[in-house]
């Protein structure tokens, strides 16, 4: 087992910059020792395991003391060296300090890239009990609603908390000048933000940092100034110029421009409603409430023994939290894998008891996810009523925010769609006055040829997401990847072939290469196989 490689899948689309992102050079055998060192009766590891995600390595450390504990080291992609680390260790001593919600000690880290490790790293405590995942479908609906309660009260403790400001939580040793902290504790202080949308430059391939605007991340007193670093990442993500053979859809750089600039007429309308400003001030809440989050006591699964992955925590306004729902409450297999089932069933035309059964244990799932939601939502409204508020506002008033830092990424016809929407229901959504941006009858009927395309790409990659079982970068599991291979290349293939007999309704090969949402079969041939 290499703990420096990247072995745990690759991906459809950028693989070469994904990969590049996870691959590590640091002394291992000297963060084995640091963690020997936290535990005065042992004197070395005797095994370990490695368990890699989106922006972090773990390695599970066996000791010769019988003890196990966490080291965890960042990749690049995490966000910007020592900031993330700091940020990310002093959430969770300020959480212990502040809540009593189960959260593993800390017991060595450094934020210092340069240290005799050659990279940042945190040693904790392995979390007593077992993931939430590996319990969930054996446990019965009853159990599944006493967990989601479970959960809410500790969602409850983070919607107390109070905060003077928006970004997030650092230490004071934090290398953050005077001019960019808030201060919070004592040994606390808010600083920048590190939600990814403010460093995209982090991102493995991507660079979309122009700097049309000067960095602007926090921390923020005002939701004002906050709305304003939406709008200044938006601008700062477009490129000099547009790039030739842009898909029509997407728009120039000076369109996409002038359509942020309205989203800023209309964000700064919509922050005077009241309705916005009861949810508008800082909260904290985990970015990554899921099931492989949550640790579970292994004799009681709905006795939370631990959450892990606080990195990149932030200080938000709560109507950006209000997409945001566990995988207790929503979790798609629970539904998908069954639809797959009976679907199949039904076209091979099987035994039709076998298609009733699965129609009859499809329906018991999904009124048991039904009830956890209802659940979820109930418990909000009890013990975090500003996050269910939040969830409770139509997504028309929401919208707008999330696209001002995201315009270039989705393009105009996306924020034409949002500014639309918000047109036409204006006075149905109580807005005083008259919408910032008015459509005249040419340009609806000019974007909806445009709309027609955006939508297409969107359900064209919705649909191999789930089709291939994709994460929503394209990224496979190395134990799946030959399989995947396989059948992107035929399904690449099939839409080729069917943009050939369509050229005659404005698609082109050249078009229909542009709208496939991942990389050519060509490229990742180069790749190579898993096996």
């Amino acid at each position: 087992m290499d703990p420096y490689a990247y072995t745990s899948g690759r991906w459809l689309r950028n693989h070469a910059a994904e990969t590049a992102a996870r691959q590590l050079r640091f002394d291992f055998d000297g963060l084995c020792r640091r963690a020997v060192a936290c535990r005065p009766g042992a004197s070395k590891v005797v095994r370990w395991e490695k368990y890699e995600g989106s922006y972090n390595r773990a390695f599970v450390l066996h000791l010769d003391d019988g003890s196990t504990l966490v080291a965890r080291v960042p990749f690049s992609a995490a966000g910007p060296p020592r900031l993330v680390t700091n940020s990310e260790v002093a959430t969770m001593a300020y959480l212990r300090k502040m809540t009593s919600i189960p959260i593993p000690e800390v017991l060595d880290w450094s934020d210092d890239p340069l240290n005799p490790l050659k990279t940042e790293y945190i040693i904790m405590q392995h979390v007593e009990g077992v993931q939430l995942r590996d319990r969930w479908d054996a446990m019965s609906p009853q159990e599944h609603l006493l967990c989601v309660k479970s959960l809410a009260l500790l969602v409850k403790e983070m919607h107390l908390l109070q905060f003077p400001a928006y970004g997030s939580i650092y230490f004071d040793s934090a290398s953050v000048d005077a001019r960019h902290r808030i201060p919070l504790l004592d040994g606390f202080f808010i600083g920048p933000s590190l939600a990814h949308r403010y460093w995209a430059e982090c991102a493995p391939g991507e660079g979309r940092w122009y700097k049309r605007r000067q960095p602007n991340r926090g921390p923020w007193t005002t939701f004002e100034a906050f709305t304003q670093s939406l709008l200044d990442t938006g601008v700062s993500h477009f490129p000099p110029e547009t790039v030739p053979g842009t898909l029509e859809y997407y728009g120039t750089v000076e369109e996409n421009l002038e359509l942020l600039a309205t989203l800023g007429k209309v964000t700064a309308k919509l922050s005077k409603d009241p309705r916005i400003q009861m949810v508008s001030g800082p909260k904290l809440f985990h970015n990554d409430l899921h099931m492989r989050n949550i640790f579970v006591s292994h004799y009681d699964a709905t006795k939370i023994t631990g959450v892990i992955d606080w990195q990149s925590t932030t200080l938000d306004p709560v109507l950006l939290y209000a997409h945001m729902t566990p995988d207790l409450c929503t979790s798609p297999r629970f539904t998908e894998d069954l639809l797959e089932e009976g679907g199949e069933e039904e076209r091979n035309g099987d035994d039709v008891y076998e298609t009733a059964a699965t129609a009859a244990e499809r329906e018991k799932i999904q009124s048991d996810v039904d009830r956890c939601r209802k659940t979820w939502e109930l418990s909000l409204y009890v013990h975090a009523q500003k996050l269910h508020d939040a969830r409770a506002l139509d997504e028309a008033l929401l919208r707008p925010y999330r696209q001002c830092f995201s315009t270039w990424q989705y393009g105009a016809t996306a924020t034409r769609d949002v500014l639309k929407e918000l047109s036409a229901r204006w006075s149905e959504l109580a807005l005083p006055g008259q919408p910032p941006y008015q459509p005249t009858d040419e340009e609806l009927v000019h974007d909806a040829k445009r709309s027609e395309d955006f939508q297409a790409v969107l359900m064209l990659e919705k649909w191999h997401q789930h089709a291939l079982d994709l994460g929503s970068d394209g990224w496979v599991p190395t134990e799946r990847w030959d399989d995947v291979l396989e059948l992107h290349e035929e399904f690449y293939n099939n839409w080729m072939d069917a943009a050939r007999t369509a050229s005659d309704e404005g698609m082109s090969e050249e078009k229909a290469a542009k709208m496939w949402p991942f990389d050519p079969p060509v490229s990742l041939r180069q790749i190579g196989r898993a096996g």
